[in-house]
């Protein structure tokens, strides 16, 4: 079954495709890679504590 050619991708790669295609339009290609990296952003900082901690091996329930 042969997809559309503009089926669902990353963002990533909608944006490589789009420099890759158009001109490159700065201003629009800046919002949208800042669009893109708000919804990590923002999850990064409201775990961000949980994050460290787990890094540093903190709370892992290993005793030492």
């Amino acid at each position: 079954m042969p997809t559309a050619a503009h089926s669902v991708q990353p963002i990533e790669v909608a944006l490589s495709h789009y420099m890759q295609t158009y001109e490159a339009n700065w201003r629009k290609l800046t919002s949208a890679v800042v669009l893109a990296l708000a919804p990590v952003v923002l999850v990064f900082v409201t775990l961000q504590r949980h994050i460290v901690a787990g890094v540093a091996g903190r709370d892992s329930g290993v005793n030492s």
